[in-house]
């Protein structure tokens, strides 16, 4: 599989426009949406089986087909189905993802976005850049005319939440085949970017048709998480010119790519009141025949005092020093919010931190500091890598300095130093899980409860028995730490993990199947874990094997 980084997309993209004027293709699926308070597929599987629980259609459903989405859809009504969609429309919010798509179409560097969504986030976060491009609804069309898709433009592949007709059912599907396989072709060449789409309709089998991307396809993988498998069938073919970006979910992959491509903040973000001002030039309140209403004159007086005030600084009075704090605490969120970490030196230097509520923003923003230099360090499998792993680990120092009391900045601290211990030989690595042990230790003595940490500390455990020649005491000390991770909510892989270097072998396979029955643990990461390596011959892991891998 190859992959690429979003230097690298950034960098396409900027050439793409200097040297033909055209901006991106950008699909979008469910995983764009579901910080925006939109559910994915398997939630909504959840709320059908809720609130149609004595549906007679859905009980004459096997078990397997209950947990198939179309299959329920098939077993709604139009209205039941747009009911469903206008709820969750309702309760949806414009998410990162959207706002950063958004500025990236008013830049330019987006011509059209497809999506396989039913929400109208998109529309809604381009409409706060007064943005109102061509939309097209595949569902409603019968057929495509000779014209184009014009630039800027939204494409719903799947139908809108409010439109005429949805497309959630295969029988549906097959009827709009021909529009949609159209509707991509008619798009003229320019890099593709795949985010939050997970590949399971057909729709995925309709662009891969194209089967050559001459300015390239990026699939935004979501995390660490390896794309599914017909994906990275693809992103092997060096005849697709596809790759693999990861390391990101849709929100922080639009923040960083707008970032890169150097396109200024949303002034509704960095300069609210100037945005409310740019509002109100396109405004026209109603005339009377003798006079004129003076309301606007009167807003529009408050918005420029509160750009000077609140946006320019001007004469800040000393009594309104929270304005100066919270002009500073909005730099600190867009520097953490960027990515631009180097910022919080700076800001750390410029004003004094002896204000608790900077002191605790600053501290967030080096554990986020250290948790991107974490994650790229574990990606990166040399001494480069372990570099990276260093430096993390100084970052959540920094951070616990600044606020001692932040559990997650310990747990990520142990993560870092987990990590660096189990790559180092035993002189070197062992005090290092020992440290790591130490400061997961530390973040359940701040939170009693917090199961990722007992989870990882079971796990450090784990690690430390592997450097100290299999000692059996310490197996019993993460068995216990496991057992209460799962009282706390945690999954049981970890406790089956344990059992199995126990060569407790019947409880150990026990709850594997538990664990991967719910889905908790792929069965390509089991077959990865050396904790499994002594049992890979028995009869119950070729039985598991066979029953949950991966297709």
């Amino acid at each position: 599989m190859r992959e690429k980084e979003i230097r690298h997309l950034a960098y396409r993209l900027k050439k793409e426009k200097e040297d033909s004027g055209k901006g991106a293709i950008v699909f979008l699926g469910a995983g764009a949406s579901v910080t925006g308070n939109v559910p994915l597929a398997k939630d909504v599987i959840k709320d059908i089986l809720d609130l149609y629980a004595d549906s007679p259609d859905i009980d004459d459903l096997k078990k397997e087909e209950q947990a198939n989405y179309y299959e329920l859809m098939s077993c709604l009504t139009v209205k039941q189905r747009k009911e469903l969609f206008k709820k969750y429309i309702d309760e949806s919010k414009i998410n990162a993802a959207h706002i950063y798509l958004a500025k990236l179409m008013e830049a330019g560097y987006i011509d059209y976005i497809l999506t396989v969504n039913f929400d109208n986030l998109i529309l809604r976060a381009l409409a706060l850049y007064s943005l109102f491009p061509a939309t097209y609804d595949i569902a409603m069309l019968k057929e495509l005319t000779t014209a184009k898709f014009e630039a800027p433009g939204v494409v719903y592949l799947h139908g809108r939440y409010d439109g005429f007709n949805l497309i959630n059912t295969e029988d549906e599907f097959k009827e709009v085949k021909d529009l949609v396989v159209d509707s991509i072709k008619r798009l003229e060449d320019r890099p593709w970017i795949v985010a939050g789409y997970g590949a399971t309709d057909p729709v995925f089998e309709y662009i891969i048709g194209l089967r050559k991307f001459e300015s390239n396809l990026y699939w935004i993988s979501y995390r660490d998480n390896e794309p599914p498998r017909n994906v990275t069938n693809i992103l092997k073919d060096p005849s697709f010119n596809a790759f693999c970006i990861k390391g990101h979910d849709a929100d922080s992959f639009f923040v960083k790519l707008h970032t890169k491509l150097e396109v200024g903040e949303p002034t509704f973000i960095a300069h609210p009141f100037s945005h409310m001002k740019k509002i109100h030039e396109n405004l026209v309140d109603i005339k009377f025949e003798e006079d004129t209403t003076q309301r606007f004159e009167v807003t529009k007086k408050w918005v420029e005092d509160a750009i000077s005030t609140y946006e320019r600084q001007d004469n800040i009075p000393e009594a309104k020093d929270d304005i100066k704090i919270d002009n500073i605490k909005l730099e600190l969120h867009t520097a953490i919010v960027k990515g631009d970490y180097n910022k919080l030196i700076d800001i750390e230097k410029k004003y004094s931190t002896n204000n608790d509520e900077l002191k605790d923003l600053l501290s967030s923003g080096y554990n986020t500091w250290g948790i991107a230099l974490s994650e790229k360090g574990e990606r990166t499998r040399n001494e480069d890598g372990n570099s990276l792993l260093r430096e993390s680990i100084e970052k959540y120092k920094k951070a616990a300095e600044l606020n001692h009391t932040r559990h997650m900045v310990y747990n990520n601290w142990g993560v870092a130093l987990k990590e660096l211990g189990n790559r180092l030989q035993k002189k070197e690595g062992e005090p290092l899980l020992k440290e790591s042990i130490k400061k997961y230790e530390k973040a359940i003595e701040i939170k009693q409860d917090y199961k990722i940490a007992y989870s990882n500390l079971a796990s450090a455990i784990v690690s430390l028995y592997y450097k100290n020649n299999n000692n059996p005491k310490l197996l019993d000390q993460a068995l216990k730490i496991s057992e209460t991770a799962v009282k706390y909510g945690a999954s049981k892989y970890n406790l089956s993990c344990v059992y199995a270097l126990k060569n407790e072998k019947e409880i150990a396979f026990k709850i594997l199947e538990e664990v991967l029955e719910k889905k908790e643990m792929t069965f390509t990461h089991i077959a990865e874990d050396k904790d499994w390596e002594h049992l890979r011959k028995d009869e119950r892991y070729i039985q598991l094997k066979e029953k949950y891998s991966e297709a």
